[in-house]
């Protein structure tokens, strides 16, 4: 938080403060603390307060700069010992600055990735190379959410043998994958599995939105 804080400008924030805030009488009618996917958060009370706050500010440049620290705690760590924070909220953070083709150029983050939190706005990539392992996560992503990260290397690789074979032949990762595919046929045009529906399916339809058919 004092890394998002000093980011932002506030550069006399402390531990001390933080604490003081929340111990505080205050802090009853200024902030609200719950869980998020079974970890403890701390958010501002009221939306209107959130607004007032937020309504000076330009969200992409303060989202840049956001991401610019996440980027160098991984700088320094690797993904594979990221926070969780990182991991599940990177691309968020990317997409918002405009900034998503940096991550996914990154192979390893895919290894670490949040399928839930990165498949929402995956669709923001731009680059060839971007665009190329959005394509391969959305094929795979049910796949990954559960797998441990040499697993997901080697569904990864196997996927990129099978839609671009050039990548497949390159993809690297910082771990070695229980197996490497080293030859897969083509498949149809890509596609993405949802997964949660488990009784007989009696219709479906389809629509266009952009360039995708959903």
């Amino acid at each position: 938080w004092l890394l998002f804080t000093q980011a932002l400008g506030y550069e006399n924030v402390t531990d001390s403060a933080l604490a003081g805030l929340k111990a505080s009488a205050a802090a009853d009618y200024l902030l609200e603390t719950g869980t998020d996917q079974h970890m403890p958060v701390t958010r501002l009370f009221h939306q209107a307060l959130a607004s007032e706050m937020l309504r000076r500010r330009d969200r992409q440049i303060d989202e840049s700069a956001l991401l610019n620290v996440l980027l160098t705690t991984v700088t320094a760590t690797g993904w594979l010992a990221a926070s969780r924070y990182t991991c599940e909220h990177i691309a968020a953070h990317a997409a918002a600055a405009d900034r998503l083709d940096e991550v996914l150029v990154q192979a390893d983050y895919f290894l670490v990735a949040n399928p839930e939190d990165l498949l929402p706005v995956i669709p923001a990539a731009r680059s060839d190379t971007a665009a190329k392992m959005a394509r391969l996560y959305q094929r795979v992503a049910h796949q990954l959410a559960n797998a441990s990260p040499r697993t997901r290397a080697a569904i990864l690789q196997g996927a990129a043998m099978r839609e671009e074979p050039a990548l497949g032949r390159t993809l690297s990762f910082g771990l070695e994958p229980p197996w490497r595919t080293l030859w897969a046929g083509a498949s149809a045009s890509g596609h993405q599995t949802l997964t949660g529906h488990t009784r007989l399916i009696g219709a479906m339809a389809s629509l266009s939105l952009g360039s995708w058919t959903l």
